[in-house]
């Protein structure tokens, strides 16, 4: 979620009780209520709200890992030692590259338009904390630029 739990209560509320005063009782609609109080409301928050996380927003690196290991492998149920090697092969790499970067080499650089959504991002966010923006106006200019990077 682009905008702190914080910032959107009232707005959060207002569309949860309009949720919960629905007259519907069928079993998928009082499933759906289920999830929605199990998992956004009394659950953990900071689980699902990215809004103060200064790291990425979403799990494509994790992503790209998991392609990358899927391709070094050479059948799709590996034995134990094979993963074993793997990994540390993969650890031996990450550490040359840790030592790298400790000793001046440069990392690759994100590409331009992400560069510029994500600054834009963090203008949007200072906007909406020094209540230049509203939540919603917030919400609408993120979505936009999120919508951008896709």
């Amino acid at each position: 979620m682009l905008v702190s739990c914080l910032l959107c209560r009232s707005d959060w509320l207002k569309t949860f009780h309009a949720l919960e005063n629905n007259d519907d009782d069928t079993a998928s609609v009082v499933a759906f209520k289920d999830y929605v109080t199990e998992h956004w409301v009394d659950g953990d928050k900071a689980m699902w709200n990215h809004f103060d996380n200064p790291g990425p927003r979403t799990t494509n690196h994790v992503e790209g890992w998991h392609n990358k290991v899927n391709g070094l492998l050479t059948h799709s149920h590996p034995n134990i030692y094979t993963l074993v090697e793997l990994f540390q092969k993969e650890q031996a790499v990450n550490e040359v590259r840790l030592l790298q970067h400790a000793n001046g080499g440069r990392r690759r650089p994100k590409k331009m338009k992400y560069r510029v959504i994500e600054d834009r991002l963090v203008q949007l966010k200072q906007q909406l904390l020094n209540t230049e923006l509203e939540v919603t106006e917030y919400a609408d200019a993120a979505s936009y630029l999120i919508k951008l990077g896709q």
